[in-house]
């Protein structure tokens, strides 16, 4: 092999051949000769492996610096990536030698991909990596499994109802639990903050199949959506959500819409509506919106025929009409002395029978 001039070289020792092995979410089964990868670009990668298919997938995070050798070593006895095991002077100076000599058979990383992973994963820094429960170098697994929890996974900020409920404080319930979720968000964490979560929870779940991470990225989404306020203020942050998710959303299959996982009570697609809902109106924003649209359109199908996200809004409200059946819905809950939004208000902040028809009455006032 000719000697290298690379950005990054990863060097994997002791793997077993048939074992899974990828990098960003690109997967190979090993031959006997793999040694590691060459040409890969500076910052964070998330590293994949499974010994022979048998067990699940995991994942490991490195960083990777312009001209360095990172080196992972195949821990047999634990079926594991092991890159904490520290070398002396001599050794790394040994390996760094022959992996530039062209000594070690270092295949490529895959050819056009370092776009496509920035595009998902370059807003991830290592405090996001530590917020999350997760280290540099330290393996971890994809979470979730029959509502058990390992020390080694991935830990999300909790954004269900339980957990809006109780960081509400002193705030109005009819606007914090309202259609905009900008209260909700602030009271969550900053946005930038939970932008990279969000990139976060989107390559843990592409890179290894884990349902957790696939409903975190699916509740931040539908969050982030639903904050109309924060986008009248912040249209900037909004624009780089919405090419955050056409980078994500070019990665999912043709049928992730009418796939099971995608499907998961329309939680997605729910919140693009909100989105164009949201943006349209918006000088800013209206831009992005037509281009996510647009995206969805061609990639997935959905909404044909709008040439606009401000004409798919407007076809949509005259085919919803007014909100006559959330009212007849929602009219068996309401206690003396409440109006239908105070109702609303309360079945949200309690989260018991009556929170859908709740949230439907008031997306449908706003509307």
């Amino acid at each position: 092999m000719a000697a290298l001039q690379p950005q990054a070289l990863l060097v994997v020792t002791d793997t077993t051949q048939g074992m899974e092995f990828g990098i960003d979410a690109h997967v190979w089964t090993l031959g006997a000769k793999f040694e590691g990868l060459h040409s890969i670009s500076e910052g964070l990668h998330l590293l994949t492996f499974a010994p022979g298919g048998v067990a699940g997938r995991e994942g490991v995070f490195i960083d990777c610096v312009a001209g360095g050798v990172h080196r992972q070593r195949w821990d047999v006895h634990n079926e594991c990536l092991d890159g904490a095991s520290v070398l002396t002077d001599a050794q790394r100076e040994s390996l760094e030698a022959a992996a530039r000599a062209g000594a070690l058979t270092l295949a490529p990383y895959p050819q056009n991909h370092a776009r496509v992973w920035a595009a998902v994963a370059s807003s991830i820094d290592v405090a996001t990596l530590q917020r999350c429960n997760l280290r540099l170098d330290e393996a971890f697994g994809p979470g979730g499994i029959d509502g058990e929890r390992g020390e080694r996974e991935p830990r999300w900020t909790p954004v269900d109802r339980d957990a809006m409920r109780r960081r509400r404080g002193d705030v109005d319930a009819t606007s914090f639990h309202g259609p905009d979720a900008s209260s909700r968000l602030a009271a969550t964490a900053a946005p930038s903050i939970l932008m990279k979560e969000l990139a976060l929870a989107f390559v843990v779940f592409l890179s290894l199949g884990s349902l957790e991470a696939l409903k975190q990225w699916q509740r931040l989404v539908r969050l982030f959506c639903a904050c109309d306020g924060l986008m009248a203020a912040e249209p900037l942050l909004f624009q780089r959500l919405a090419s955050l998710l056409t980078a994500q959303l070019a990665l999912a299959p043709e049928d992730f819409f009418r796939d099971a996982l995608g499907r998961d009570e329309d939680v997605l697609r729910a919140a693009l509506l909100d989105f164009f809902a949201n943006a349209a109106d918006k000088p800013m924003l209206a831009t992005a919106a037509d281009g996510l649209l647009a995206f969805a359109q061609e990639r997935f199908g959905l909404w044909a025929g709008h040439a606009s996200a401000s004409a798919l809004v407007a076809a949509r409200a005259h085919e919803t009409g007014d909100d006559g059946a959330q009212e007849i819905d929602l009219r068996r809950f309401v206690r003396p002395g409440e109006d239908l939004q105070m109702c609303a208000a309360r079945l949200i902040e309690a989260g018991g029978e009556g929170y859908g028809e709740a949230v439907a009455f008031l997306e449908a006032l706003a509307a």
